[in-house]
């Protein structure tokens, strides 16, 4: 885990051995970079001690009291003095302060703006996702109904080949039958055919003998 603390107390002592003031965006850059939520915290613990320290330094001791018991209003204008630098000081580092903070304030506008940047693109992308996936839905669809329908029309064919077939089927067996009746027809006339040469035979024969004994009477 990034001890943020220790990067900033780092940076901000090679800055002030260069001579240069430490604000936030110069530790950020001298840190190596990142977010200035992660170093504003840490920065802005570093900069109230020194604002102390600095305070500190410049009161003044507690052996100016006994001072002031002795040579009264010259101590007293001494102290106004020092009064007015520390208030001086003071005032120096809460324009700092403005300006650092106004510094840390804009750039949590940009990190703001990209993300809501990267907000609205990664919205964008959903959307033309969501639209991909509703278009390819609806060719899915679209190619369901196609194979249903060439699916029923070929049941159709199916069915319209299969009753074909029985019809055939149908046909071949009456005329099946019928030939076997044809075959039946042709042996019954051929026995008739028989039978009638027979008779016409035997007309024959009775008309000759009726011939012959007609001769005979005679």
């Amino acid at each position: 885990m990034i001890d943020y603390k220790l990067k900033v107390e780092q940076a901000t002592h090679a800055l002030l051995l260069r001579g240069e003031k430490p604000t936030l965006q110069l530790v950020r850059k001298e840190a190596g970079g990142g977010s200035p939520n992660l170093y504003g915290p840490p920065f802005r613990e570093w900069r109230e001690k020194r604002i102390q320290a600095e305070i500190a330094a410049k009161e003044a001791p507690k052996e100016m009291l006994e001072i002031f018991n002795r040579i009264g209003g010259q101590v007293w204008n001494e102290c106004q003095k020092l009064g007015r630098r520390n208030i001086d000081a003071i005032w120096n580092h809460s324009q700092e302060l403005q300006q650092e903070f106004e510094s840390e304030l804009q750039d949590v506008r940009n990190e703001l703006s990209a993300v809501k940047i990267a907000r609205d693109d990664a919205a964008q992308i959903f959307e033309n996702m969501r639209q991909q996936l509703a278009d390819a839905i609806a060719q899915q669809r679209v190619a369901e109904l196609s194979n249903e329908k060439l699916r029923l029309e070929i049941e159709t064919e199916r069915d319209a080949s299969t009753q074909a077939r029985i019809r055939v089927e149908k046909v071949q067996t009456t005329l099946t039958l019928l030939e076997r009746r044809i075959k039946e027809i042709e042996q019954v006339n051929s026995v008739l055919q028989t039978d009638l040469s027979a008779a016409r035979d035997e007309a024959s024969n009775l008309r000759g003998q009726l011939t012959r004994g007609s001769h005979l009477v005679k």
